[in-house]
């Protein structure tokens, strides 16, 4: 299908290799077609590039509903309702594109954690989610708070990818300290464990040890 955007796409792609996220929402609010060039390039997860688009449906969710109420919201829905089973469709990445919105919009999609949180149950979002409410907790804890009975068993899951991201969404949040189950098993595991993850405009790569305290996270 032909883009219907008059952007060119090559340009696009510079914005999102700039991160140039104020041209982005100029270009947004001029030309809507954007954001379904953005929702195409995040199907294929494929490095950095990837992952500025996720980016970048966040920030054009934002600029567009401060203008449009409600479409942040939309879009949330629409893709929950690709992951679902009965949609008939297939939602590639979904659950990190519902978080960069959530995140980016909290206060209009803030509400959505328990389906966000639930995706954790899908193998092919887990990471992803994770990923999601960990930029939640950045600047709305008191939506991620809640779901802490399905993030914190994490923390003793064999698999490095799923227990550092629960890792760092727990330091993220403090006040999951009282909720802490006492009789987990004190299990010993490698904190030395790469794994890689996009913050802050970077995709890098953190050992678990370092997710312990994300400092570098509010740089």
């Amino acid at each position: 299908m032909k883009d219907k955007s008059q952007l060119p796409n090559c340009e696009l792609i510079q914005i999102l290799k700039d991160a140039n996220w104020n041209l982005l929402r100029e270009k947004v609010m001029q030309d809507r077609e954007i954001v379904r060039y953005l929702m195409r390039r995040a199907y294929v997860k494929d490095g950095l590039l990837f992952w500025r688009a996720v980016e970048g449906i966040g920030v054009a969710a934002e600029a567009i509903d401060a203008h449009k109420p409600g479409y942040a919201a939309e879009m949330v829905r629409r893709y929950l309702w690709l992951v679902n089973d009965e949609s008939g469709g297939t939602a590639w990445n979904a659950s990190e594109v519902i978080g960069s919105i959530m995140a980016h919009c909290p206060k209009q999609c803030g509400h959505f954690h328990w389906q966000l949180a639930n995706l954790i149950k899908d193998d092919s979002l887990s990471q992803g989610a994770l990923w999601g409410l960990a930029r939640l907790a950045l600047v709305s804890p008191e939506n991620v708070y809640p779901v802490a009975e399905l993030v914190l068993p994490l923390l003793e899951s064999p698999d490095p990818e799923l227990r550092g991201r629960a890792v760092l969404v727990k330091a993220l949040m403090p006040d999951w300290d009282q909720l802490l189950d006492k009789t987990l098993d004190n299990k010993e595991f490698d904190d030395s464990v790469e794994i890689e993850l996009y913050f802050n405009d970077q995709l890098k790569k953190y050992s678990i040890a370092e997710l312990y305290h994300p400092h570098f996270l509010f740089k």
